[in-house]
């Protein structure tokens, strides 16, 4: 009985030993198991947070963010040295040596973006957490976790198998013992109850560390999922319903492929994984219970059962929400520096408001992701009028119509309100957004989702355009409004560039027009003083040659030599008239007249002055106002510029003839500086002909000046007709081209008064009379000539050669005469000394001035008393005794 007992209680004893060895065994291994699922999962936390601080600190700039990386790279750290010592394998794990250097590489970067944000360089700071490296980092690290988690996973596998094995062993030497203890019944009954007390404390144990794993799968962030071949989900964490809406119970049985917000990245996800048997790091968009969209990164592996065939997939969704919204701010913002440092570069190197226009389009479409960009500028109508644009749409400027006012209902848009308010303005969504309404079905027809406007130079703006909804957020209004106040410096120091090369062009040219104005006053006053010589001589010529005709009889051989004399005479007479036009010191005499009327009754003249390869058009406005000017010399006027354009044409060709009333104020486009504001008849001369160059242009009215060929003219046509102008108080100016025609503009101010008639013309031979003349002129052979056609006339001829030797003659003589011939510039005393000498003698003596130009007269008009008359020289005898006879007529004659 003691031996059965003894032998009882050593197999009582094994069993004992076993059962608690068993025990312990088991509930070390569930407790290690745990251990490692924290850590790992601590590991992937703690990553996800790291790069959210990193990135909000580089984003945002604010210092929580920074202290914060720090504090969760430190707890990173003892994680990872935590795990390294769970591992049973010698000298540590390689995955925990990747993950620590990959950690340890991600915490460079990291750091070193956020010195440079720190530094003031954001986008580059952006660059380093979006570059190549770090997302490569990335990987790795989550590669060298999952190695981890596979490693744990192969170590609780050997473990499980030697505890199977040691159990084994330890139950067949208490089935050795039992068997003897078998005789004993007490005995065995004794054991076997034990052993059931200790089987039911481990399964109690078991049960307790298999709630503790179900707690944590059920309390873990990270999300864990397990769905069958066909998709349906089988399991997946609570934690689900934090990031998607959905409840555990809502998804399980549910087809995976619903939560995907685009079903082909399952189907990718699908083929990668048979083709490896694992995905690593798939980023994929999920769809939330609200209809909002969830990103997340995929780590899945392919469940396999008999004979290898798939079962099922398992793996874990990792929130990367807000991360890829951090990504997408920086990409935004990089996209937003880019384009404002470009356009800076084109501010600086181009110097054209139009060119910067066309600039700042293209860059926004090439650089900023932009599908279309235009700038619009107000039009005199009310509406944005497009001056630029880039991109596709350009079909799009011609389909609508933008108005500045905001009361129109095409007045309310991103673009009106941004060029009328001067602010930047946004459109998120072209769908949604009421303020678009008058041009959405365009915009959506040309694919633009979304928009957005800022203001540029006062009131114009740009226009951007975008094909995704939500490509502008509210956080670039800052970089758009900072672009804008570029753009706006940028054109305003155009424009004042501009203005001021245009004030310095116009100053040019007016410095120009007063070089030439002096240069042809220069050479009137030569041309004049000429003229005045050489019409003394004419004079003298023209009276004695006339003196031989009227002494010859009709059929005298001399009197054809006398006559061409008196032509040749003649001809020279006309050349100094013509150069006295065009010094202005000519003898005109002025009348209201109508420019049409006159223009009429010259066409026929001008016609057969042209001939019949040239056509001659008239278009003579109605209505046209009255100028006051010599109706003979406007004759002129058309006549020589009838005839230069008749030479200037080759062949067949058209000379155009105009008139119209213009209106001249202080800002009216085209107006010269030199033309007073006010209103004026216009007279334009236009033909087909060959035109001429710059050079032929600035010496065209100088006198004697001409491109035709020898004896084809006298170089004296143009001048003439600038002289007359000039005169007559107009204005005329002359574009031409080579090879594209001439174009005389000829502007006479208007007056107010009607046309008066044309004097008329006596035609009768003058008579002659007996009153006592005075005659006083310093040229001896001009006094002579005069003083034989007096005397042959039958007056009585005083002579005298200056003033002082006519007041020599004293009072008696003086009063005896009946009128005063005297020449207006002489030696010693001049014709008004002289004349305001001879009436303190004899008051209210009729004084008849005579002078090579008419300047001298125009300057003493207002000064010569009444009485008085005008004669120009040279002199006919014709008219010399009729100008004498209508000074005496006022008064009686005196013998």
């Amino acid at each position: 009985m003691a031996a059965a007992l003894s032998v009882s209680a050593v197999a009582l004893s094994l069993v004992f030993f076993q059962l608690r060895a068993q025990f312990l065994s088991t509930s070390e291994s569930h407790s290690s198991h745990y251990e490692i699922l924290l850590s790992a999962n601590s590991l992937l936390t703690l990553d996800a947070k790291l790069t959210m601080s990193a990135t909000l600190s580089v984003a945002t700039g604010e210092g929580r963010y920074t202290a914060e990386y720090n504090r969760l790279a430190s707890e990173l750290d003892a994680v990872i040295k935590n795990i390294n010592g769970m591992l049973r394998t010698p000298g540590g794990s390689p995955y925990t040596a990747a993950v620590n250097e990959a950690n340890l590489r991600l915490m460079e970067l990291e750091q070193k973006a956020v010195r440079l944000e720190r530094a003031g360089k954001r986008q580059e700071a952006s660059k380093v957490l979006i570059s190549r490296e770090y997302l490569d980092l990335k990987k790795a690290y989550a590669r060298g976790v999952t190695g981890l988690l596979n490693q744990f996973e192969s170590e609780r596998v050997k473990e499980g198998e030697a505890l199977r094995r040691k159990m084994i062993r330890g139950w067949a030497a208490s089935a050795a013992a039992s068997s003897l203890a078998l005789l004993f019944w007490i005995v065995s009954a004794v054991a076997a109850a034990s052993w059931a007390r200790t089987k039911g404390a481990a399964e109690s144990m078991v049960a307790q560390k298999e709630e503790e794993f179900r707690h944590f799968f059920d309390t873990v962030q990270e999300i864990f999922y397990r769905a069958d071949w066909k998709g349906r989900l089988t399991d997946i964490t609570p934690s689900i319903k934090r990031y998607s809406g959905y409840t555990r119970e809502e998804l399980i049985g549910v087809p995976i492929s619903n939560l995907y917000l685009n079903p082909e990245d399952r189907k990718l996800l699908i083929k990668e994984m048979l083709s490896k048997g694992i995905v690593e790091d798939y980023e994929v968009k999920l769809k939330t219970k609200d209809r909002g969209v969830l990103d997340v990164l995929v780590n899945a592996r392919l469940l396999k059962g008999f004979a290898g065939l798939p079962v099922g997939i398992e793996g874990s969704l990792r929130d990367i929400t807000v991360r890829k919204a951090a990504e997408d701010k920086l990409a935004r913002m990089n996209r937003m520096y880019t384009i404002l440092s470009r356009v800076n570069e084109a501010i600086v190197r181009i110097r054209t408001r139009q060119k910067l226009f066309e600039e700042v389009c293209r860059i926004a479409v090439e650089a900023g992701g932009i599908k279309f960009a235009w700038v619009g500028i107000p039009g005199k109508d009310g509406f944005l009028r497009p001056v630029a644009y880039s991109g596709h749409g350009e079909a799009y400027l011609a389909d609508i119509k933008i108005s500045l006012d905001p009361a129109l209902n095409k007045g309310k848009g991103p673009s009106a309100v941004a060029a009328r308010e001067g602010r930047v303005v946004i459109n998120s969504d072209t769908r949604t957004n009421p303020d678009v309404e008058a041009w959405r079905e365009v915009m959506l027809r040309y694919g633009f989702g979304s928009s957005a406007a800022f203001p540029i130079a006062g009131t114009g703006m740009v226009a951007l355009y975008a094909e995704k909804t939500g490509f502008f957020k509210e956080d670039e209004a800052r970089l758009l409004a900072s672009l804008a106040e570029d753009v706006t410096y940028a054109v305003n120091s155009i424009e004042s560039e501009l203005s001021k090369k245009e004030t310095e062009s116009q100053l040019e040219h007016t410095r120009e027009q007063l070089r030439q104005s002096q240069k042809m006053e220069a050479v009137g006053r030569l041309a004049g003083g000429i003229a005045h010589d050489f019409n003394n001589m004419l004079t003298a010529i023209l009276s004695y040659a006339g003196f031989l005709r009227d002494g010859l009889d009709q059929g005298d051989p001399r009197r054809g030599d006398v006559m061409e004399i008196l032509s040749a005479a003649e001809k020279a007479a006309t050349l100094t008239k013509q150069l006295l036009a065009f010094s202005r010191r000519q003898m005109l005499l002025p009348r209201i007249i109508s420019l049409n009327d006159t223009a009429r009754a010259t066409e026929g003249m001008l016609r057969r002055l042209i001939g019949e390869n040239v056509e001659v058009s008239m278009r003579l406005a109605a209505g046209v106002g009255n100028i006051k000017a010599d109706p003979g010399q406007i004759e002129q006027v058309l006549i020589n510029l009838a005839v230069n354009a008749r030479d200037a044409i080759s062949g067949h060709g058209r000379i155009i003839i105009e008139t119209a009333m213009v209106s001249f104020s202080e800002d009216t486009p085209g107006r010269h500086d030199v033309i007073p504001t006010g209103r004026y008849v216009r007279l334009i001369v236009s033909d087909t002909g060959s035109g001429m160059s710059q050079e032929t242009l600035s010496h065209i009215f100088e006198p004697f000046f001409t491109t035709k060929e020898q004896g084809k003219g006298t170089g004296l046509g143009l001048s003439t007709v600038y002289g007359i102008v000039k005169q007559s108080g107009g204005y005329i100016w002359v574009y031409s081209e080579p090879s594209g025609g001439t174009s005389f503009k000829i502007y006479f101010p208007e007056v107010k008064e009607g046309a008066s008639a044309a004097p008329s013309v006596e035609a009768a031979p003058p008579p002659g009379g007996t009153e006592n003349i005075l005659l006083v002129e310093d040229d001896a052979p001009v006094r002579a000539a005069i003083v034989r056609i007096l005397r042959e006339a039958g007056y009585t001829v005083t002579e005298a050669a200056n003033g002082v030797e006519a007041l020599a003659l004293g009072k008696e003589a003086i009063v005896r005469f009946s009128l005063l011939i005297t020449d207006l510039m002489m030696p010693k005393m001049g014709g008004i000394e002289l004349s305001a000498a001879v009436r303190q003698l004899a008051p209210g003596l009729p004084v008849l001035y005579i002078s090579g130009y008419s300047e001298e007269l125009v300057a003493v008009r207002e000064n010569i008393g009444a009485n008085s008359s005008f004669i120009q020289k040279p002199v006919s005898p014709e008219t010399l005794l009729r100008k004498l006879r209508d000074a005496l007529s006022p008064g009686e004659a005196k013998k």
